[in-house]
């Protein structure tokens, strides 16, 4: 078990400490200072934050949308809801796309109709 201060993993993620706390206040974390000596699950729920936003940025690139996607935040921080309307006829390229990007729990339904 590895145990390693916020300032140091900071760096060996390649973020500035400030931003990194930034996040962790965002986050709700229970870490107080750049001291705070990390354990392995605080380090693994860290990176799995910021893996999050850096999926959803390339999910979003991908989306199509009528103007914007949806993008809901869930209860656990960094966590997204994206909702969207494709075309049936791209669905087919466009979830193996989303799920190179990082997506996950992708629903597919019929839609009725749209109105702009």
């Amino acid at each position: 078990m590895s145990q390693i201060k916020v300032f140091e993993f900071a760096k060996e993620i390649g973020l500035e400490t400030l931003a990194l706390m930034d996040k962790i206040r965002e986050w709700k974390l229970p870490i107080k200072s750049h001291m705070v000596v990390l354990d392995d699950e605080l380090m693994g729920q860290i990176k799995g934050k910021l893996a999050a936003e850096k999926d959803l940025k390339k999910v979003l690139k991908i989306l199509p949308a009528l103007k914007t996607p949806t993008i809901s935040g869930l209860s656990d921080k960094g966590w997204y809801d994206v909702e969207t309307i494709a075309d049936e006829a791209i669905v087919r390229e466009l979830i193996p796309e989303l799920k190179k990007a990082g997506a996950s729990g992708i629903i597919e339904y019929p839609l009725n109709k749209v109105i702009p």
